[in-house]
């Protein structure tokens, strides 16, 4: 997936989203490859059904990489600082 196309995805999320997407990546860049939705939503200031669904949307638009059950990633296209 090309950085313009990551850039477009990042530039249509709304505050909400960035914040849930924002919390993940933070979970993520510590070493751990499944979220926990409920502290993402307790952090984000929304549900966890709200964080599931952005999930999938991020995983969708290529700001996240799903593994199944393994859980999830970051992808190589964007910068994350811990």
């Amino acid at each position: 997936m090309g950085k313009a196309v990551l850039l477009d995805a990042l530039k249509r999320l709304n505050s909400v989203e960035l914040n849930v997407l924002e919390m993940a990546i933070e979970q993520l860049g510590k070493g751990t490859a499944r979220l926990d939705y409920v502290a993402i939503a307790r952090a984000a200031g929304t549900s966890r059904q709200a964080v599931s669904y952005n999930v999938k949307k991020f995983v969708s638009a290529g700001l996240l990489v799903s593994h199944g059950v393994l859980g999830f990633s970051v992808p190589d296209g964007i910068m994350v600082q811990v």
